[in-house]
Formats: structure tokens, sequence, C-alpha cells
């Protein structure tokens, strides 16, 4: 068997579920013709991005397309189950992609609570040394956090990582969600703004008004 020749099996079917050509198919998954048919002749490995595009586009149970196994689409809201590698040498995983905005101002006080938009690739170095089922990106908004982080920069967050050192964290506060640098202190946590125009606060009593999701172990820039 050649080193996608299932999977290649798996992508005619959903190509024929939507009635597209090769060229029409290719044009949806930013890829040449020719190279669609390697893919589907398994002579070529199916690329990370070419996955993701299934996933986030057509709605493709990523372990069906990898695996044969389970669904072949996804309902509607519902999430890719643990990140599985994408990639032979087990190096590439997708990462969810939460809904943040969606979610601000409901209470969640976990990412699985919140919907998936899309899935991005990422390689294990940088999840390393974290579970990558345990790591989410969310999308920051505003300029709080500037110039650390930008209005529509993406950081994955690791969660469940809610001691430790000093860090940039995402947390719950009062039922809004908000990506800060966390301060702790023996009675207290200091909530810092790195943007000097925004004043930190201190928070003495950690309740269900003020949850720490998780830590920022890595940010992506949107130029």
């Amino acid at each position: 068997m050649g080193p996608g020749e299932g999977i290649g099996e798996r992508l005619r079917m959903i190509r024929d579920d939507y009635g597209m050509s090769q060229i029409e198919f290719a044009e949806r998954l930013g890829a040449k013709q020719n190279a669609l048919s390697q893919y589907e002749n398994g002579q070529r490995k199916l690329p990370p991005e070419m996955q993701s595009i299934l996933a986030s586009v057509f709605s493709i149970n990523l372990n069906w397309l990898l695996t044969g196994q389970g669904e072949k689409v996804l309902a509607p809201g519902a999430s890719q189950n643990a990140p599985q590698p994408v990639r032979g040498d087990g190096d590439i995983y997708l990462i969810d992609l939460i809904d943040v905005r969606a979610s601000a101002g409901h209470g969640a006080q976990n990412l699985d609570e919140m919907g998936v938009i899309d899935t991005i690739p990422v390689s294990r170095h940088f999840l390393y040394p974290h579970e990558p089922s345990r790591v989410k990106l969310v999308e920051v908004s505003g300029n709080s956090m500037e110039p650390t982080l930008w209005d529509g920069d993406y950081v994955a967050v690791a969660e469940g990582v809610t001691t430790g050192n000093n860090g940039i964290f995402l947390v719950n506060w009062d039922r809004e969600l908000f990506v800060k640098r966390l301060q702790f202190k023996l009675d207290s946590l200091k909530v810092v703004s790195d943007n000097p125009q925004y004043e930190a606060k201190e928070v003495r009593d950690q309740s269900d008004m003020f949850n720490i999701i998780g830590r920022v172990i890595f940010q992506i820039r949107r130029f």
C-alpha cells in the first residue's frame, strides 16, 4: 500500500459526495489538480494543511479520514476528538480554534464547553510538554495586552495549567473571558494588562467569579 492509499480512497469519496471534478475539488483545497490526483491514488501523503481544510470547510471527521473509523461527517458544532497526529512521524497535531467571542459572558469554566470554529495544524515542538488534547487556540480581542498580544492574534492555552510561575493566562472573570498576565502572591493574585493604559487589579478571593482556565504557551501573530 502506498503512503496515503487508504486516505486517498476516502478523499475520493468526499469529492464524489460533493459531485466535484478533480479540478473543482483541488481549487477548494488550494491544491493543483495533479497533486490531488496523487493524493487520491495514494502516491503522496495528504499534507496537514489539506486535512485542516477538510475538517473546517467540509466538516470531515479527521479520525475517519485518517483511520476509516467513526462517522465521516461531524455533527454541527461537534469538536474533533482528542487531536491525532496528522503526519506519519506524529509531529503535527490539529488543534481546535475556540469561538471565544461567542462564549464570553456565558460563564464557561473550561474550553470544552465552547464551540469550535476551525482546526489549526501545530508542531508537537510547540505543544511540549503539554498533552495536545488539552491545548486550544483562542483569538485575542482588544488592546489591553499590547504590545505583547495584539487584537486578532491567536494564543495557545494549555487548559488546566493554573498555577506555577507568573505568566499569561486565560481567565474567566465575572462570567467574561480575558487573556491577562497573572502575578502570584502569598495572599492574592495580581491581574496585569501589558498595555500601561490599563490599571492592574488585585484578586484576593478566587471563587466562581474568578477562574483560571489555563496558561498561554505560545502565540500566533496575525499581520
